[in-house]
């Protein structure tokens, strides 16, 4: 019966999804201009994912937060759904965060606006100098409190398996002289898997699981062990993803 239920379900919360993205992103765009502070950003950003993860019964259990170091670093996690970034939010929510996000993303009418008003990177696939460049400019806002979530595959995976690394999160960690806190997630792809419509299709209830791995120092490393840097923490997000079971569904 549950199954048959979460049918239009999926339906409705997909039209939700994108009233209540709108409505977030109105608040985001007037905080850039009278709520000017990096609380701000968190509030809009903590309180529009959970309102996408609540009336789906998604359920979050985070293992590893005493791995979060008061420093601030770059945060890399392996990207298989549209719902790792509001997953992120509420399992990261000891730190002040900011996502970088595809470039098409910021051309969307309101919601582009509010990602520029919080401070999200505006990542050019393809240009990979313009790319690093971005990184370079933005390190100075880890003094200000802040972490930036990155996607070293790039984009979504089609089968939820861990993709190759490229490596600009790894340079911003070198150029910033700042630790890399990977963090992996398991059952994000079963929520709404690549190319599909609606999320949770045909299920009821899932368990997500939010595993942070140890911080990886950069301290002494130079950008010609960029490469290493990169390798040593896929070879850490790969075994533990291995090492972790399923989702849990219902």
């Amino acid at each position: 019966m549950l199954k048959l239920l979460s049918y239009p379900r999926s339906i409705i919360i997909g039209l939700f999804i994108l009233i209540w993205t709108l409505f977030w992103s109105f608040l985001a765009v007037l905080g850039s201009i009278y709520c000017k502070g990096v609380k701000w950003g968190d509030f809009i950003q903590r309180n529009w994912a959970c309102g996408l993860l609540w009336p789906l019964n998604i359920q979050i259990e985070v293992k590893g937060v005493e791995n979060l170091s008061k420093e601030n670093g770059i945060i890399v996690f392996n990207h298989a759904s549209h719902f790792d970034i509001p997953i992120l939010f509420r399992a990261l929510r000891k730190k002040t965060i900011r996502f970088g996000a595809k470039a098409e993303l910021f051309k969307i009418p309101v919601f582009g606006s509010a990602m520029r008003g919080i401070g999200a990177l505006e990542i050019h696939r393809g240009q990979r100098e313009r790319v690093i460049k971005l990184y370079e400019r933005s390190l100075k806002n880890l003094a200000k409190g802040y972490n930036y979530v990155l996607a070293p595959e790039g984009t979504r995976q089609a089968s939820g398996e861990l993709g190759d690394f490229k490596m600009g999160p790894f340079i911003m960690a070198l150029a910033g002289n700042c630790p890399v806190f990977p963090v992996v997630i398991v059952g994000a792809y079963n929520i709404m898997p690549k190319h599909s419509t609606f999320p949770m299709w045909g299920v009821w209830s899932m368990k997500v699981k939010v595993k942070i791995l140890p911080a990886i120092s950069t301290v002494g490393m130079s950008m010609d062990q960029r490469q290493l840097l990169r390798d040593k923490v896929r070879e850490q997000m790969a075994k533990a993803l291995m090492n972790s079971s399923g989702p849990i569904e219902g």
